[in-house]
């Protein structure tokens, strides 16, 4: 296997070397960096589900996640730093769809990163090596790049796994940046889903952070992106769940009205009652807002 070849070692060390890139990019590092991240991807990742497989996913990723000085982690930000930095000048035909261009290769290293936070340990490397400002500033600079904003609040999603990390993006620009993705691209049912799910992330525990989301208008926003989507069932979940978490503990429990006020119950029975996978979190919902409910079916 790839494991038992060495290629942990082969991988980091590629991507030290594609981390000294500096001033403008060139077809050749497009050509040669995004497969080094596809096959990372694809090494870390449990996507075959045969009887008898272990992949060992999870713990390949720990082991080029978790050594701070020599892991894939602080590579991947130099990276991601340089080509954010970088110049792109290559005239790129529009019909060319095998070229890939700056922003492709944005969302390729935000993806990659993602994939490679699996545990907390991890989740503070790329929040200390500076990922999580970055993932933040390219949301921020690409807003109107669909996958480069889709990309982008996945990797915040799963770094604010961490508490501390939670509290870092509730109180900066974090927090305000994924509400205006939601906003701005709120007809696109994957974006939104990962809003919500970053929203639903950042409420869990956080009754601060609670608090912010109310106060920056996410409650409405919410409730109109449940209304648009009523048919995704993921995103009603997560939009569902966010809402819970908004009133789950005592000190927020002054949100339960403004909640209500936007419509909140009748889309949260609908998806209820539509979406199987929506009846536990639904339930726990409607328990902390204070409203009838049933048990679990």
């Amino acid at each position: 296997s790839f494991h038992s070849a060495g290629i942990n070692a082969v991988l980091i060390k590629s991507l030290f070397v594609y981390s000294n890139i500096n001033g403008e990019l060139d077809q050749n590092i497009f050509e040669s960096v995004k497969p080094v991240l596809l096959f990372t991807r694809r090494y870390i990742s449990d996507d075959d589900r045969r009887d008898g497989v272990q992949p060992n996913t999870f713990v390949r990723a720990r082991e080029i996640g978790e050594n701070k000085s020599h892991g894939i982690v602080r590579p991947l930000i130099r990276i991601l730093d340089a080509v954010e930095k970088s110049t792109d000048d290559r005239e790129v035909s529009p019909d060319d769809t095998k070229s890939a261009n700056k922003e492709d290769l944005v969302a390729d290293l935000l993806l990659t990163l993602k994939h490679v936070a699996v545990n907390d340990l991890i989740c503070k490397h790329i929040s200390k090596e500076g990922g999580l400002n970055l993932s933040l500033h390219l949301l921020n600079k690409y807003m109107e790049n669909k996958m480069v904003v889709k990309h982008a609040l996945m990797t915040v999603k799963t770094v604010s796994r961490n508490d501390d990390v939670k509290m870092t993006v509730g109180k900066g620009d974090g927090l305000p940046l994924v509400i205006q993705a939601l906003e701005t691209h709120i007809l696109n049912p994957g974006i939104v889903k990962q809003a919500m799910a970053v929203l639903s992330v950042l409420s869990l525990r956080q009754s601060k952070n609670c608090d912010r989301i109310a106060e920056l208008g996410s409650v409405q926003l919410i409730t109109a992106a449940m209304e648009k989507h009523s048919e995704d069932s993921q995103l009603q979940r997560q939009a569902i769940s966010t809402l819970r978490n908004m009133v789950s503990q005592w000190q927020n429990k002054e949100l339960v009205q403004q909640i209500i006020d936007e419509g909140a119950e009748k889309l949260i029975r609908d998806a209820r009652a539509s979406h199987p996978v929506c009846d536990e979190v639904a339930y726990a919902a409607l328990r902390d807002l204070g409203l009838p409910y049933t048990m679990t079916k």
